[in-house]
């Protein structure tokens, strides 16, 4: 697995959180890059992730499963 990531407090990173498209010439690179990977068949399938503010948080401990909304609030079962 690879994942690339930016600097959280890069303008890249915040727009991504806020719903924003990345900069044409990120996608740009990322893509060429990916290609010459898949071309190598070194990559097998890729995706983008979701913004972390759209993710939960699962949990086991004393055999019950609990998951906790977005990163840091609130719980749900």
């Amino acid at each position: 697995m690879m994942l690339i990531s930016n600097d959280r407090s890069s303008r890249s990173a915040r727009g991504h959180e806020a719903g924003t498209q990345p900069d044409p010439k990120l996608v740009a690179a990322i893509g060429e890059h990916a290609e010459r990977l898949r071309k190598s068949g070194v990559l097998v399938d890729s995706g983008e992730l979701l913004p972390s503010s759209t993710g939960a948080w699962a949990r086991a401990a004393g055999g019950k499963l609990s998951a906790t909304d977005g990163p840091f609030v609130g719980s749900i079962t």
